[in-house]
C-alpha cells in the first residue's frame, strides 16, 4: 500500500494482488491517498462484481 496521489489506487486494487486489508477515511484522514469509506465500498463492490461475473 502506498500514499500520495497513487496511493488511492493501491487501496482500491490491493485485494486483487492478495492484500487482506485497506484503509479508508472515516471521520478524518490519517494518510495521503485515503479514500472516503463510502467511495471505497462502492468501487470495491463494482470491481469485485465485474471480476467474479461469469461471461456468457
Amino acid at each position: 500500500m502506498s500514499m500520495g496521489p497513487y496511493g488511492s489506487l493501491t487501496r482500491l486494487f490491493g485485494w486483487t494482488f492478495g492484500s487482506a486489508l485497506t484503509f479508508a477515511v472515516g471521520a478524518s484522514s490519517s494518510a495521503p491517498g485515503q479514500v472516503p469509506i463510502e467511495d471505497l465500498n462502492t468501487v470495491l463492490a463494482i470491481l469485485q462484481k465485474s471480476m467474479t461475473s461469469k461471461s456468457s
